[in-house]
């Protein structure tokens, strides 16, 4: 059953956590694993994310969408569980094995797992402030002046990080491929 979310103006207390949780989950838990979240902490994380949205639902800007508020939380407690993933002896590196593959083919399956591994790991080698913009606008498909009012930071910067981070990844795949 799907659930059918509000459109704009848009009310905090029109849409309960678990509506939220339904439409947004997914998003979430990419959010989170682009970020440097991973294994065991992953699914930590994402409560965490809804627990805040839960604790902060009288916060919500009615101007903002779901969408956009959910990514801001989500990029937080990622920054704070690799905070404290570091104070307790580094970083887990994404494992292959947990990269999902639904193919049936064993060599499309490896070689797509190959692929998403490479693409996070380039992802992970992008200056902080570039991987977020490019992930913002590529994975949450939110527009350059939504991406602004999040980071609270002028247009021409999230142009400006988005061609960066399109160039330094265009740079790291042609490098890669020879």
């Amino acid at each position: 059953m799907s659930v059918m979310l509000p459109q704009r103006p848009y009310s905090a207390r029109s849409l309960s956590v678990a509506a939220l949780y339904a439409e947004y989950a997914t998003l979430v838990r990419r959010v989170l694993r682009t970020h440097g979240v991973a294994g065991p902490c992953l699914e930590d994380a994402i409560q965490d994310v809804f627990l805040v949205a839960f604790r902060r639902h009288s916060d919500f800007v009615p101007i903002a969408s779901y969408k956009t508020w959910l990514f801001a939380i989500a990029i937080r407690v990622a920054r704070d569980h690799r905070r404290r993933r570091s104070r307790k002896g580094g970083l887990t590196e994404l494992q292959e094995s947990e990269i999902p593959c639904s193919r049936a083919d064993p060599f499309a399956a490896v070689a797509a797992t190959q692929g998403l591994a490479a693409l996070n790991e380039k992802l992970q080698r992008l200056h902080a402030n570039r991987r977020e913009v490019f992930l913002l606008a590529e994975l949450a498909q939110m527009t350059a002046p939504e991406i602004a009012e999040l980071l609270a930071v002028k247009l021409n910067t999230v142009y400006s990080r988005l061609r960066a981070a399109r160039r330094d990844l265009r740079l790291g795949a042609e490098h890669h491929s020879r």
